[in-house]
């Protein structure tokens, strides 16, 4: 099985969770070779070790597009020292990509993601 092609990310306007209690986040893909038995996986770009989340495509939206909602952060950001968490959202770039049962797309990075702290 060849390497899936991803071109595009796209994450909801309300944000993804930066925290492993506070819930699932949302992905769509665009792909023109996904299905329903691929794995998503997104890191974040902030921090000594950046925040993870993995999840598993959950429904077909339309040709070539795909949507995970039930991805989990799997890894919480870790600082650098004693720097103190936003209470507030920020944004964030992320890097996503798709895998099937052999092989890993190419990162796609999507710029400026909200984050729900």
């Amino acid at each position: 099985m060849a390497a899936p092609t991803l071109t595009k990310a796209e994450f909801p306007s309300t944000g993804i969770h930066k925290k492993k209690t506070t819930g699932y986040s949302t992905v769509i893909v665009f792909s023109p070779d996904v299905d329903g038995t691929f794995e998503v996986n997104v890191n974040g770009t902030r921090g000594q070790v950046p925040t993870n989340w993995k999840g598993k495509i959950t429904k077909k939206v339309a040709d070539g597009i795909w949507l995970s909602d039930k991805l989990e952060v799997t890894h919480e950001e870790e600082k650098k020292g004693r720097v103190k968490v936003a209470a507030g959202g920020s944004t964030e770039d992320v890097a996503v990509t798709v895998s099937n049962s052999t092989d890993t797309s190419p990162p796609v990075i999507t710029k400026d993601v909200p984050t729900i702290p």
